[in-house]
């Protein structure tokens, strides 16, 4: 027999095996078909079984056979042939249509794992930012000496006549600005968030005191800031949160540590910053729960820091060009 008319007998055998009875509706099991494939054919068959598994929870194996193959086939019916071997280099028209099926799967469990590896969770994201923030900060610190001294004394300008124009009748303006500016460089956050912060919690005035008794320019709890205060400096007792210079310091710590607890969420650090956290925890942190006055609160804060960075890089960019 020669070997054109070998190669057609034994494609008519296969046909004949891959052939469904008719009435025939049941689906395909998958790791029956790829265990019966060669061993050079399924390198880690146990792996290539897992993967498949995943897949047969979201697309039903016969709908995916019929479009491959036009019918259902059989598990017991199948016997496959050695596709590598040079005998069978011209492969049936059904035995390609099982590749093809295989090739489909793969590419959509590949596309499986790329869309979960794409689903990062609010805390992963809020790390990340928090991550990215802290890199552009510490990319800042590397600058020269005497950049960083002319851009301190820019940013001390700026938010001096913020001030002036929040509260005008203050005389020591200038004096906040530069505690505010030193203060955030230290602890390597913006000083443009301390001010907006200062803004709407005692609008600049270092003796200020709420009706529950928070105090002070960041408007501090004493028991906070006594917590706060101990746990930074290891001193015992109540700290001076009329001292505009420790109470920005204290503020800045507590805000920085709300941030890392909320994994850099600022409109949840800034909500418990205000609500307190425990109140932040009790409704899972859903901002749509969130008292309104909270809401506005935390909005405003970011706003304006977003808008004040933005005017004073404006004015900064100006300045430049006419120097």
């Amino acid at each position: 027999m020669n070997s054109s008319r070998k190669r057609h007998t034994l494609n008519r055998q296969s046909r004949k095996r891959l052939t469904t009875r008719p009435g025939d509706t049941r689906t395909v099991s998958f790791s029956p078909i790829y265990s019966s494939l060669n061993s050079h054919k399924l390198a880690g068959g146990k792996a290539k079984r897992s993967k498949l598994s995943t897949v047969a929870n979201m697309v039903t194996a016969s709908s995916l056979f019929a479009v491959c193959i036009g019918g259902y086939l059989s598990v017991s019916a199948v016997a496959l042939p050695d596709l590598g071997t040079s005998q069978f280099a011209s492969i049936s028209p059904a035995e390609r249509a099982i590749r093809d099926a295989e090739r489909h799967l793969d590419n959509q469990l590949e596309a499986i794992k790329n869309f979960e590896a794409s689903l990062l969770n609010d805390d992963q994201i809020a790390h990340d930012a928090l991550v990215e923030s802290t890199r552009v900060l510490r990319a800042e610190h590397e600058a020269t000496p005497e950049l960083e001294v002319l851009k301190q004394k820019k940013q001390m300008s700026f938010i001096a006549g913020l001030i002036a124009m929040h509260r005008p009748s203050l005389k020591n303006s200038g004096e906040v600005a530069k505690l505010i500016v030193q203060v955030a460089d230290k602890q390597e956050i913006d000083p443009f968030y301390i001010a907006a912060i200062i803004s709407v919690e005692s609008r600049f005035l270092d003796t200020a005191r709420s009706s529950v008794g928070a105090r002070g320019l960041m408007q501090l709890m004493p028991r906070t800031a006594k917590e706060v205060f101990e746990q930074k400096y290891g001193v015992d007792g109540p700290p001076e949160l009329t001292n505009p210079e420790l109470n920005i310091e204290l503020g800045v710590e507590y805000i920085t540590r709300l941030e890392y607890q909320f994994r850099g969420n600022r409109y949840d650090a800034l909500a418990a910053y205000n609500w307190g956290p425990t109140n932040v925890y009790k409704v899972d942190k859903e901002r749509a729960r969130y008292p309104k006055s909270v809401q506005r609160y935390a909005s405003k804060i970011l706003e304006r820091t977003l808008v004040w960075r933005k005017h004073y890089e404006s004015v900064e960019k100006v300045v430049s060009d006419l120097g």
